[in-house]
């Protein structure tokens, strides 16, 4: 299963054109970067890179990836960047409701006439 993670990291190898300096650049590990890479190339059935004696190359394939990537992840960096200020944007609704009640002459109980006792 191909994630953003995935694709961040491939970013960086890119970048980077070196797994160490890529997991440097991540915080990771370089074995962690190595993983991510092989399950990418997995996923894609073909490889990435060329990996040559100390850095990587793009494959053909790698180029067209890249090009497909970019904008998902800057589309992705654009919300993470909005994304705090969303409720600031959202219109505030606000709702209110009043229940009136009357009460029917029938339905109110049956009192004496003024003045008199009543039943004894």
């Amino acid at each position: 299963m191909m994630t953003l993670r995935h694709l961040y990291i491939f970013k960086t190898v890119c970048e980077t054109k070196n797994f160490t300096k890529a997991a440097q650049k991540l915080y990771i590990t370089q074995s962690a970067v190595s993983h991510a890479i092989r399950e990418l190339e997995e996923y894609a059935q073909t490889a990435l890179f060329d990996r040559l004696s100390k850095r990587v190359q793009l494959t053909r394939s790698g180029e067209l990836l890249l090009e497909e990537i970019l904008p998902v992840l800057a589309a992705c960096e654009s919300l993470d960047s909005r994304i705090k200020s969303l409720e600031k944007q959202a219109p505030i609704h606000v709702v209110s409701s009043i229940t009136i009640a009357i009460l029917n002459r029938s339905f109110r109980p049956s009192l004496p006439p003024s003045g008199s006792s009543g039943p004894m």
